[in-house]
C-alpha cells in the first residue's frame, strides 16, 4: 500500500518509518527542507531509541519531500499526523485545516479514490465538523462517495515509541463508512495479534482523550499516595514508599499502567522521588509522555523540572485543570517550611475544589499516624 504522511514530526516519522518496516511505500512530507534533507538520508531530526535504525533499513520503501500534492496523488491513504498545541485552553487546528484544504485540492486532479486519516490528537468531533467540510470543499467531492474519511489515533510513548507503534496493544479504527475501515484494515493487516476497536469517528476522537485524561488521573493519584506514604513514613520494607504491587497503586489496574515512587538516598529525611510510569511487565527504562520519562529516577533539578510539566498534562486534559503542588520542589530546594505551607494549602484546594485527594489533607498534617 502507498502511504502520504502529512507531517513529519514526532508522531509522522515514528509511524512512517513503521509502516514502512511493515512493507508498505511511505513518504512523509514536511514544510522544513533541512528535515526531508536528513530523512532522506536515514537520519532522525529527533533522538528517538530506534527510529534511525528503521529510517536506514527501510530506505528503499520511506522517502520524504516537500510536495504535498505529488505524495497525496502518489498514494492510496493520506495519514494527517501534524501538530495540534494546546494554548489558551484550546487546541490550534490551523495546521489541521491547511493540511486538510492541500489534500483536498490535490484530490481534484487525481481520479482514483482516496482515503484521508487523521492521527493528531483533536477534540471529538473535529474529523466530521472541521476536516470533512474542508475536503469537500477543496476538493468538490463527497464524502464517502468521493473520498474516504477515518481517524487513527495515536498511543506513543516517548523513549518507547518505535516499540509502541510495531507492537501496540490495540488500534482504533474510526471510520466514516466500510470502504474507509477496510483501508485501515489493510494498512495495519500486518499486525497480527492486536486487538482492533471499531468505531465511528466520534468515538475514536473520544478514545484518545479518554485515555490521556486517564493517564493524568494516575499521575495525579500516584503522587498523592506518594505524599501520603512519605508523611506516613510508609514503605514497602525496602526503602520506597510504593504499594508493593505490579498492577498499580493499592493494587488498582490502571490502563495497564503502573506507578511507583520511589524514595531518593540524598535526600535527607526519606524525601520520595517524582513519580514516574512504566508499562506493566516492562524491565527497561520507565516510559511515559515525556515529563514521565525525565521525572523517573532523575536527579533532584529533573524531578523539579518535570513536575509542572506533569501539572500541565493533567491540566490539558481535565480542562480546569488540577491545583499547583509546589512541595516537591520546595522539598528538592531544602526548604521544608515552604514544603508544608504547600502541603496544606495545595491539597487542600484541591479538595476543596472535588479533587482525588479525598481526606489526604487532614493525615499529611501529621508528622506520625495516629495510634
Amino acid at each position: 500500500m502507498r502511504v502520504s504522511i502529512i507531517g513529519s514530526g514526532y508522531v509522522g516519522l515514528v509511524t512512517g518509518a513503521g509502516l514502512a518496516e511493515k512493507g508498505h511505500h511511505v513518504t512523509c512530507v514536511d514544510l522544513d527542507p533541512a528535515k526531508v534533507g536528513q530523512i532522506a538520508r536515514g537520519v532522525a531530526p529527533f533522538y528517538e531509541p530506534g527510529l534511525e535504525d528503521l529510517l536506514r533499513r527501510n530506505r528503499s520503501r520511506l522517502e520524504a519531500t516537500t510536495d504535498l500534492p505529488r505524495a497525496v496523488r502518489e498514494s492510496d491513504v493520506s495519514l494527517i499526523a501534524v501538530g495540534t498545541p494546546f494554548a489558551n485552553g484550546q487546541i490550534d487546528l490551523g495546521a489541521v485545516r491547511t493540511a486538510a484544504r492541500q489534500i483536498g485540492a490535490a484530490l481534484r486532479d487525481k481520479p482514483a479514490y482516496h482515503v484521508v486519516v487523521l492521527k493528531s490528537t483533536v477534540v471529538p468531533g473535529t474529523t466530521e465538523q472541521v476536516v470533512l467540510p474542508l475536503l469537500q470543499e477543496a476538493s468538490g467531492r463527497t464524502a464517502g462517495a468521493g473520498f474516504g474519511l477515518a481517524t487513527n489515533p495515536e498511543f506513543l510513548t516517548e523513549g518507547e515509541a518505535v516499540r509502541d507503534f510495531l507492537c501496540p496493544d490495540r488500534l482504533i479504527f474510526g471510520a466514516l463508512d466500510e470502504p474507509s475501515l477496510a483501508a485501515l484494515e489493510h494498512l495495519y493487516a500486518a499486525f497480527d495479534g492486536v486487538e482492533r476497536v471499531r468505531t465511528n469517528l466520534r468515538t475514536a476522537e473520544m478514545i484518545k482523550y479518554a485515555a490521556n485524561c486517564l493517564l493524568a488521573t494516575a499521575i495525579s493519584f500516584s503522587n498523592e499516595i506518594a505524599n501520603l506514604c512519605a508523611a506516613l513514613q510508609v514503605s514497602d520494607g525496602h526503602g520506597r514508599s510504593r504499594p508493593a504491587t505490579p498492577t498499580g497503586a493499592c493494587g488498582i489496574p490502571v490502563a495497564r499502567v503502573w506507578l511507583r515512587w520511589e524514595l531518593s538516598p540524598e535526600r535527607p529525611q526519606g524525601a520520595d522521588r517524582a513519580w514516574g510510569a512504566r508499562r506493566s511487565g516492562d524491565g527497561a527504562t520507565p516510559g511515559g509522555v515525556g515529563s514521565e520519562r525525565a521525572a523517573t529516577g532523575a536527579s533532584g533539578d529533573a524531578a523539579a523540572q518535570a513536575l509542572p510539566v506533569a501539572r500541565g498534562l493533567a491540566g490539558r486534559c481535565f480542562g480546569a485543570g488540577l491545583p499547583a503542588r509546589d512541595e516537591r520542589h520546595a522539598r528538592v530546594a531544602g526548604d521544608p517550611d515552604r514544603a508544608t505551607a504547600a502541603r496544606r494549602g495545595g491539597i487542600g484546594q484541591c479538595v476543596r475544589s472535588g479533587g482525588a485527594a479525598g481526606g489526604l489533607p487532614h493525615l499529611l498534617r501529621q508528622r506520625r499516624p495516629r495510634v
